[in-house]
């Protein structure tokens, strides 16, 4: 159990390590001279209770910004090189709260959801080390949250006609939002009997995720499949993001298969 709450909390790390990165390489954006610089989202949190509003400016303004993101950067780092703590997990755990507050909401979406639930459920597991109760109780957690975020998505796709017929992925591709995706898959999706099947396949993995519950082999063979799936999701649409914050709750959701199969 000691061994996958290591693992756990080090490809937390590695996520949040990248996010950092990625965050950084944005501040000409939210810096005090960007479009998304604090004294303009700073006025939605006038209303807040007294000290609120003054504690956001001292975390949010550029130069505190940036440190808060150097502190955030080097406690990921450094978990891959000495065994973290308490203090460590709080710190990227809070670190990952804090920067959905700066943007007034989700940075990158799921992405952001999966690392902050993650975060918070390893710190806590962190804390009570020692309680295998508490531990198992944060494995379990992190693993019906990483189930649920692919079940649920299979059944809204299951629900929806364009998904079903294999509309909707050729519609991806000629989303603005997205990076340019590569010829090879727009031609691939562009027709309609491939881009049906591959729709319906993505639909069935999906929905029967949670068979990944019922023994390790079952575990490993649908998590292989759901890191390519997101590593396929970077190489076409570049959602980096998602390849790393599912990751972190792997080893969570691999134990928790290996509990419910011992006598």
């Amino acid at each position: 159990m000691i061994t996958i709450l290591v693992w756990s909390e080090r490809l937390l790390a590695l996520a949040i390590f990248f996010q950092t990165i990625e965050m950084m390489q944005l501040r000409p954006l939210w810096s005090d001279l960007g479009i998304w610089r604090w004294s303009t989202l700073q006025k939605d949190f006038s209303s807040m209770p007294a000290g609120i509003p003054k504690l956001f400016d001292f975390l949010f303004k550029e130069k505190s910004f940036q440190s808060l993101l150097w502190i955030r950067l080097i406690a990921a780092f450094s978990v891959w090189i000495i065994p973290p703590g308490t203090i460590i997990m709080a710190i990227l755990f809070f670190t990952t709260w804090l920067i959905p507050i700066r943007w007034r909401g989700l940075f990158n979406g799921g992405s952001d959801s999966m690392t902050a639930l993650v975060a918070f459920a390893l710190w806590i597991a962190q804390s009570f080390s020692s309680h295998e109760g508490i531990v198992k109780a944060c494995f379990a957690y992190i693993a019906v949250q990483v189930t649920a975020s692919y079940f649920i998505a299979g059944i809204v796709k299951a629900k929806n006609h364009e998904w079903r017929e294999g509309f909707a992925l050729p519609i991806f591709f000629k989303t603005p939002r997205y990076d340019s995706p590569p010829e090879w898959a727009k031609r691939f999706f562009d027709h309609p009997v491939r881009a049906q099947w591959a729709s319906n396949l993505i639909i069935i993995f999906e929905c029967t995720f949670p068979i990944a519950w019922l023994n390790p082999q079952l575990c490993i063979a649908y998590l292989v499949a759901a890191f390519l799936f997101h590593v396929l999701n970077f190489w076409i649409f570049g959602l980096n993001r998602f390849v790393f914050a599912w990751l972190a709750g792997y080893p969570a959701l691999y134990y928790m298969s290996t509990l419910l199969t011992r006598p």
